[in-house]
């Protein structure tokens, strides 16, 4: 038999694939400036949970708007 890489062909030898890639969040920087770097901060810590909060918000009602069903044919 015919040896490839160390193995036997044909007897134990599986195909390999892969994957490889890289996941980045999307960066978005809001300069704020109120005079003081503390409460630069702090409204900047605001802005950020607002937006998350937000974000949670429209994907909890979109979620349960697909799951109920309802659509523009029985709405």
């Amino acid at each position: 038999m015919r040896e490839c890489r160390g193995r036997q062909a044909g007897r134990g030898s599986m195909a390999h694939s892969g994957f490889s890639g890289s996941l980045t969040s999307p960066k978005f920087d809001l300069a704020v400036n109120m005079g003081h770097p503390f409460l630069n901060r702090t409204v900047d810590g605001f802005l950020k949970i607002g937006a998350i909060g937000a974000c949670k918000v429209a994907a909890d009602e979109t979620f349960n708007y697909l799951h109920r069903g309802l659509t523009s044919a029985t709405a």
